[in-house]
């Protein structure tokens, strides 16, 4: 095989990443004693970034023809073999993937829609969330509680009964949840979370717990700009708890569709749906035809030569739909 066939042959190959660890006020240690990874040093991690194209914060590639490349400069550059026809070389990669260590509980916040997006100069953000691992009574809030409009969440706030304004939710290891734009959110104390979101950084907190940070300050709030962005007309999305069968549609919306998956030894998994590229996260088991650790996240490209087979019983998040090359 000579340097060109290689090349191709690797552009139809699953792309890895290095994760990216971050410490937070309310992380803790699960990436080393659930996930069996080495952290840098002995702080609290609450994100582990597995796939990431913002600016300064590029995944690093892992393997393969493009080891050690970053995923801005390989999407600049091979594109179209790797998403599909159409891409274009600036774009960014639509998705970021990150594993969240909720030691305790995260800031109470709003992500904007496409409207108050544009209205605040931010960027529309969507993301979805799967639990894989939940303490004994675990929360989350997903949503505000009826008649709940601008004027009473600002006096709640005012009052400190923001609480009483929120729906909270428990959480049970396999459950889904869906945060559209515009819906208040929090992840709480004692989730370990795959989220799955938007390729977006603006995050807008109402509340922080009354919280510190490392250097005994509040966290700055984002109050006017929150309550701009929230949704008060739509209800929130209800939670999905998890059910036997072995493909269960999770969500689909305008930015990604999302199922989850379980394979036998020996069974094989062939989308559906037209040729496009894809991520998979490995929650336990092992493929015959796909390196990947448990608890990663792969992109397997527009080439791929799908599908995959079971070593061993599998269970994987799928994530496609994400984006729909344009058809010759």
């Amino acid at each position: 095989m000579n340097r060109d066939e290689k090349h191709v042959s690797g552009l139809h190959m699953p792309l890895r990443f290095w994760p990216a660890y971050s410490t937070r006020v309310w992380g803790g240690r699960l990436f080393e004693t659930e996930f069996g990874r080495k952290l840098p040093d002995a702080g609290l991690y609450g994100e582990s970034l597995e796939i990431c194209d913002r600016p300064k914060a590029e995944s690093i590639m892992r393997g393969g023809i493009f080891d050690g490349s970053d995923i801005r400069r390989v999407l600049s550059l091979e594109g179209e073999e790797i998403m599909g026809p159409g891409w274009k070389a600036e774009s960014r990669f639509p998705l970021l993937v990150k594993w969240l260590d909720c030691r305790q509980w995260l800031s109470l916040q709003v992500h904007p829609g496409a409207r108050a997006a544009a209205l605040l100069g931010g960027e529309k953000k969507s993301e979805a969330w799967y639990f894989l691992k939940c303490a004994d009574n675990a929360e989350y809030v997903a949503g505000l509680q009826e008649n709940t409009d601008a004027q009473r969440l600002v006096d709640s706030l005012e009052s400190g009964d923001i609480e009483k304004r929120l729906r909270f939710r428990i959480s049970r290891p396999g459950d889904f949840a869906f945060i559209p734009g515009g819906c208040v959110h929090a992840i709480g104390a004692g989730n370990l979370v795959l989220e799955i979101q938007e390729n977006s950084d603006t995050t807008y907190r109402i509340y922080d717990w009354n919280r510190l940070d490392i250097n005994g300050k509040a966290r700055d709030l984002h109050v006017r700009e929150a309550v701009e962005s929230a949704d008060f007309a739509s209800p929130p999305p209800e939670p999905i708890s998890d059910t036997p069968e072995p493909l269960k549609k999770l969500c689909s919306c305008d930015v990604f569709s999302i199922s989850r998956v379980r394979l036998a030894p020996g069974e094989s998994f062939n989308p559906t749906s037209f040729k496009q590229a894809r991520l998979i996260t490995l929650l336990g088991g092992e493929f015959e035809n796909l390196e990947i650790n448990r608890f990663e996240t792969v992109l397997l490209p527009y080439h791929f030569p799908w599908g995959i087979k079971a070593k061993a019983n599998c269970e994987f998040i799928l994530t496609e739909d994400f984006y729909r090359p344009k058809r010759a």
